[in-house]
């Protein structure tokens, strides 16, 4: 069994991995990856580069790389792992690659200066805690394809004043936008069947909210806290669970 061997420069705070050819061969047919862990914790750690052909990265690879401000990422890679670069609170951006097909829980949770994200083409889900918690975040670009908004995805991200979601998210997870604190204006898509319990709870500035007749279930807190929503319209069919909405919120159900 070959031995699988990473090799790397690494100079003033820069990791550069060789290109794939300085690897040992596939072993057992598995796809090149970044172990788990492979560069977790590395304070001064400032910059990655990673090579073409490298397909995925494990578990918590640059997690809590503190001072790690710029990557760059191979079109080659379709999976960051859960964890990958959580409490990298240096990170202001990243670019995904076009053929990335997977983001892990927690994967950018924490990143506190991390300013915008554009999600590619091939994601479908939004992972539970993905984005949770990166304060700083003001942009997000969602595809349309994406069927789900994992619970925690993006719990107090404060700087969001607003989110566009495409049409062919189904499910919106527990407090996946809880304590947005910033957000004021939602349009929920078409296609969108249930909002789960407490997911936009605690957002303090949210003045709109456009429902979608599509909309079967609002389960149990989802919108309590949002003490300037003082209107909701929704259809007169749809199942609200106990306090689906704050008590200063008038709901409107029409045919």
């Amino acid at each position: 069994m070959s031995k699988r061997v990473i090799r790397f420069e690494y100079i003033d705070g820069t990791v550069k991995l060789k290109k794939l050819s300085r690897w040992t061969k596939q072993v057992g047919g598995i796809n090149p990856f970044l172990r788990k862990g492979e560069f977790a914790h590395i304070s001064n750690l400032k910059s990655v580069t990673i090579p073409e052909g490298i397909t995925a990265l494990g578990w918590c690879t640059f997690e809590g790389c503190t001072n790690l401000t710029t990557v760059i990422l191979p079109e080659s890679l379709t999976i960051i792992g859960s964890y990958a670069f959580r409490g990298c609170i240096s990170l202001r951006s990243i670019n995904l690659p076009k053929n990335l097909k997977t983001i892990g829980e927690k994967a950018f949770g924490n990143c506190r200066q991390l300013t915008s994200i554009t999600l590619p083409d091939g994601i479908d889900k939004i992972a539970n805690f993905t984005f949770s918690g990166c304060i700083s975040l003001t942009k997000v670009t969602l595809p349309e394809g994406l069927t789900s908004v994992g619970a925690y995805a993006f719990e107090g991200c404060s700087s969001l004043t607003s989110i566009s979601l495409p049409e062919s998210v189904t499910t919106i997870g527990s407090y996946a936008f809880n304590a947005c604190g910033g957000l004021t204006e939602v349009t929920l898509p078409n296609k969108l069947k249930r909002i789960k319990q407490y997911a936009f709870c605690s957002c303090i500035r949210l003045e709109k909210v456009h429902f979608s007749d599509s909309i079967e279930s609002i389960e149990a807190f989802a919108f309590y806290g949002c003490c300037n929503l003082t209107k909701a319209t929704v259809c007169k069919d749809i199942e609200l669970w106990q306090n689906a909405f704050d008590p200063n919120t008038q709901v409107i159900r029409v045919a």
